[in-house]
C-alpha cells in the first residue's frame, strides 16, 4: 500500500516537472542551434585558418549540446527512495 501511494505521488510530481522539463530541453534546443547557426556563417566568410577553428568550435558546440540534453534529461526524472521511519534526514 505505501508503495502504491509513492508510485501514485511520483506520477503526480512528474507531470508537474513534465512541462518544466519540456521548456528546459526547447530553450536548450534553441540557445544551441543558434550558436551553431552562427559560428557556421561566421565560418564561411572566414580565413581558411580561422574557418578551420570555427569547424572545431562547432564540434565542441554539438558536443555541449548532447551533454547538456543529458544533464536536463536526467535531473528530471523521476524516482522515489524509502527512508527509514524516524528519519529526519
Amino acid at each position: 500500500m505505501l508503495e502504491a501511494g509513492a508510485e501514485l505521488r511520483r506520477d503526480g510530481l512528474a507531470r508537474q516537472i513534465g512541462d518544466a522539463h519540456a521548456k528546459e530541453r526547447a530553450r536548450a534546443e534553441e540557445y544551441y542551434a543558434a550558436a551553431v547557426d552562427s559560428l557556421q556563417r561566421r565560418a564561411t566568410t572566414a580565413p581558411e585558418n580561422r574557418a578551420a577553428l570555427l569547424r572545431a568550435r562547432i564540434e565542441s558546440t554539438r558536443e555541449e549540446r548532447a551533454r547538456r540534453l543529458a544533464e536536463i534529461a536526467e535531473n528530471t526524472v523521476p524516482a522515489t527512495r524509502s527512508l527509514p521511519t524516524g528519519c529526519t534526514c
